[in-house]
């Protein structure tokens, strides 16, 4: 299972910005923008969904935008927000 955090340019109170030093790739739009992770909004996706949306990206694997690759304590730390959303997840 995978989880998706939406970002936002906008700050607000639910939400953090993101560290610029723990981007990673070459999209300069995501390297020099802002981008805010909500606190409370989150998907949860099937693996194998991610794998078959991935077929048709062109992008090689090297170059995709990411965030926190390698920094564990940071990805677990978006991820613990799970535990304080009280909303259930919905299959769609």
């Amino acid at each position: 299972m995978c989880l998706a955090v939406p970002l936002f340019s906008e700050p607000a109170r639910d939400r953090d910005l993101l560290d610029a030093s723990k981007k990673g790739g070459t999209l300069s739009k995501w390297l020099r923008g802002v981008h805010n992770a909500s606190w409370y909004q989150h998907w949860r996706i099937p693996l194998a969904a991610v794998v078959q949306a991935s077929i048709v990206e062109e992008t090689q694997a090297t170059d995709r935008c990411t965030y926190a690759a390698g920094d564990p304590a940071t990805l677990t730390s978006l991820a613990e927000r799970v535990k304080k959303n009280r909303c259930a997840f919905t299959a769609l």
